[in-house]
């Protein structure tokens, strides 16, 4: 599986969203601190559609440490970047960026080609 796969109408990239901009205000940025801040978001969106995003943009993987251990050690400045990059990956992937078709034609020509045999 991969972070691809878990994006449906924009939902994971808006967790990672979220997960970005609290990253921003964690102090200390320590596993608890962490663990602190993101939970009750992620007990009220769904465990397993909050974490798992989280631990794959962290690691890169689907099994890990949890990504509050994973954050603490890369540190937060590593954090929002590895947030960043996974929200840049799904872009393409969510319902609202479709009319950005009109701004990145090529793009998305390109991207709705593949699988297709000529």
């Amino acid at each position: 599986m991969s972070l691809e796969n878990t994006a449906s109408d924009g939902i994971t990239f808006d967790h990672l969203e979220w997960l970005y901009g609290t990253i921003h205000t964690i102090n200390p940025f320590t596993s608890d601190g962490i663990k602190d801040a993101v939970m009750p978001y992620a007990n009220e969106h769904g465990r397993g559609h909050v974490l798992h995003p989280f631990r794959y943009a962290l690691t890169g993987k689907e099994k890990s440490p949890d990504p509050f251990t994973v954050a603490s050690i890369i540190g937060k400045e590593a954090t929002l970047r590895r947030l960043k990059n996974a929200m840049d990956l799904l872009w393409p992937f969510t319902s609202w960026s479709e009319p950005l078709k009109n701004l990145y034609p090529n793009y998305y020509e390109s991207t709705n080609k593949k699988g297709e045999q000529d």
